[in-house]
């Protein structure tokens, strides 16, 4: 048999072992059912000019309206709000991890990889095709309920939108920066009880990095106002003192003495009050510096999100989407990537509020901490005696 034909076949059972597998456990078919609920949760709101209704039940709403919002605009935000920040990104993922973190322990453990280590198999790509079938798992969940929505955005909106599309590479992303931690974990330990437990402390642990550099982030821009304003202030009492001394001194003032003691007074309060903030915010920038240097080398699980919101969006809808999020305090809310677009007004500090990173960025140190992972666990697995 031809050698590339030959490695075809090979993968390809190797994927309808995996696909068995996981189909046994039955989760895919779990968690097909709940994403087409939340589909029709998500076709069952609706929003006219009135308000908006729940499955037929109409509320008038001054706020969230067609006169505010446009549809497509509403149901993109829904989407993003509904479908990938809770479903997604969150419970889907947890699932996902859930059902695929055997994957590996149960393969080294039971006895499974000498059937196929005594086959003409690299242990690599024995690994990488294993790898593969856990992110085709997730991939066919993301690209169905994405399909999905797109359906009821098109028929609830009128707007046929491909751009919905773009969620499945980034939220397939999303998984693989988390499943790279669980299938170096599970090759190490053998343990899927491990390999999940762990795994979910470490994305606990990255989004405490993304969440505490972000808070950072946003007291550092607090910081530089105040700074600025303490430093406006003093240059502005310096300046009324020496306006009080050059009169004073030509006798064309009528302001007594103790004014001028008073505006010196102040003056060293205000100089005082600026010192203390610039010493202040000296130690927020290193705390930040630290901050920003962790995060640097882990996954951007929550800017990875911001990120897709923001490329889901047309340009009319981004500048529809910033023009009405002061109008309603509730879209505020749902708009994920509006925190990174009127963060301090759109001032640019040394560092980067949150969703300001580029996307080369986000994505990819993200995956080289994916690559990084994944390659121990491959070395692991591919030097352990079996």
């Amino acid at each position: 048999m031809n050698p590339m034909r030959m490695m075809v076949t090979q993968t390809g059972a190797l994927f309808l072992d995996a696909y068995r597998e996981l189909n046994a456990r039955k989760m895919f078919w779990i968690v097909l059912v709940i994403s087409a609920v939340v589909v029709l949760g998500f076709a069952g709101v609706g929003i006219d000019a009135n308000g908006f209704s729940l499955f037929g039940m109409a509320f008038a709403n001054g706020t969230l309206n067609t006169n505010v919002i446009s549809k497509p605009l509403f149901y993109k935000a829904m989407f993003d709000l509904l479908g990938v920040q809770w479903w997604l990104t969150l419970w889907a993922t947890v699932l996902a991890i859930v059902s695929t973190a055997g994957i590996f322990p149960d393969f080294v453990s039971s006895g499974s990889v000498d059937l196929f280590l005594a086959r003409p198999i690299s242990r690599l790509r024995l690994f990488l095709t294993k790898y593969a079938a856990a992110l085709l798992f997730v991939t066919l969940q993301v690209s169905l309920f994405c399909t999905a929505s797109f359906f009821v955005l098109g028929f609830r909106a009128g707007s046929w939108s491909p751009r919905l599309f773009i969620a499945i590479p980034f939220v397939v992303c999303f998984f693989s920066y988390l499943y790279g931690i669980c299938a170096l974990i599970g090759v190490r330990t053998r343990s899927t009880v491990s390999a999940i437990l762990l795994t979910m402390l470490c994305w606990f642990a990255i989004y405490a990095v993304d969440v505490t550099e972000g808070m950072l982030s946003h007291f550092l821009a607090d910081g530089q106002e105040q700074v600025s304003g303490s430093e406006l202030r003093v240059k502005l009492l310096d300046s009324q003192i020496a306006a009080l001394q050059r009169d004073g001194r030509a006798g064309t003032t009528t302001q007594p003495s103790y004014m001028l003691h008073s505006l010196q007074r102040e003056r060293d309060a205000a100089a005082d009050e600026s010192t203390e903030a610039a010493s202040g915010l000296h130690k927020l920038g290193v705390a930040h510096d630290i901050a920003y240097g962790l995060k640097t080398f882990v996954p951007k699980t929550q800017e990875t999100l911001l990120v897709l919101y923001r490329e889901m969006l047309t340009e009319e809808e981004t500048a529809s989407r910033k023009s009405n999020e002061g109008a309603a305090g509730f879209i505020s809310g749902i708009f994920s990537s509006g925190r990174a677009d009127n963060a301090r007004g759109g001032r640019r500090q040394h560092f980067r509020l949150p969703g300001e990173h580029s996307t080369w960025w986000i994505i990819g140190t993200s995956l080289a901490f994916e690559a990084v992972t994944v390659g121990l666990a491959a070395w692991i697995f591919c030097r352990r005696d079996y």
